[in-house]
């Protein structure tokens, strides 16, 4: 049996909410230059429902300002800033950075939030090292796309991490994120999730069941399974009289499987794949990541 986390998710009870959970502003330590009404205005102007003003080691409490008729909420959260960086999402206080990770990843997930690791690839390949990334349990996911880092050094790309995590049976989830720091930050990567409402609490439980996909400009139209066969659809954002994407199917391993190019495609579903992420990608080099459809028992 194959589960399917988008499984009947593509209908008029589930919005498609525009979000970013890596976003500095109002601190006045260099790493941010903007205000926080500043950005709030611009990531409402671009049309996003959830945003997380996570800061470096410093807690900003913005969702007490949510009200039921804001087309954005606000979620709370921070980046935990030592050697290595993690979004603490869900929370409403600082960590110390004496602390282990696992530690806080723990008590994060015991107080309902949730854990994502931060530009696994940034400066040098292993800015998180493979053994990290395995040794930590029960964190919610990874930055597989990371807006910022296009014009810094590394990578912002981590789908060969990912891979080597989903292979190795652990269910991690790829996020899309702005990291944004200056204005020319925004809407460069973002996470799309599939929930009922924009509230903080919907929409961490639609992340948690995998309902969510990473992107930097394309939007998921269709994901099901039918049969034997794994189907995706995808579109642009903005209309367009374009009609093929690049769809790429990729196995256990990072193996790919199939690439397509047309207005959908699908893959054949094969217990020996393990689990199946789409890349889809469009002739302006916008791309989305889906989260895995995976075998009912591969991971742990």
């Amino acid at each position: 049996m194959w589960i399917n986390p988008y499984e009947n998710r593509f209908n008029d009870d589930f919005m498609q909410i525009r979000s970013n959970f890596h976003t500095h502003a109002g601190q006045i330590d260099g790493c941010s230059v903007n205000t926080i009404a500043d950005t709030t205005a611009l990531y409402e102007k671009l049309g996003y429902g959830l945003l997380c003003i996570s800061n470096h080691n410093r807690f900003t409490p913005m969702q007490q300002t949510n009200k039921p008729d804001m087309p954005m909420k606000f979620l709370d959260g921070y980046e935990h800033t030592c050697e290595q960086h993690m979004l603490c999402l869900g929370v409403n206080k600082e960590y110390d950075i004496t602390l282990p990770y696992q530690d806080i990843i723990d008590d994060v997930n015991k107080n309902n939030g949730l854990v994502i690791l931060c530009h696994p690839n940034w400066i040098r390949e292993d800015f998180w090292t493979n053994e990290s990334l395995l040794t930590l349990t029960d964190y919610s996911g990874i930055e597989i796309v990371n807006g910022v880092i296009s014009r810094l050094e590394g990578s912002g790309i981590a789908t060969k991490e990912w891979d080597m995590l989903l292979t190795a049976g652990k269910k991690v989830w790829g996020f899309g994120t702005d990291d944004y720091h200056w204005q020319s930050d925004a809407g460069k990567a973002f996470t799309m999730i599939l929930s009922r409402l924009n509230s903080p609490d919907d929409c961490l439980k639609a992340i948690n069941e995998g309902a969510h996909y990473a992107s930097t400009g394309l939007k998921l139209v269709r994901l099901s399974v039918e049969g034997n066969r794994l189907y995706c659809e995808a579109s642009r954002m903005i209309k367009t009289h374009l009609k093929n994407y690049t769809y790429r199917f990729y196995g256990k391993e990072g193996i790919l499987l199939k690439e397509d190019f047309a207005p959908s495609s699908y893959c054949e579903l094969k217990k020996e794949y393990g689990y199946i992420r789409i890349q889809v990608i469009n002739e302006e080099g916008k791309m989305l990541w889906t989260q895995p459809v995976y075998v009912e028992q591969w991971f742990d």
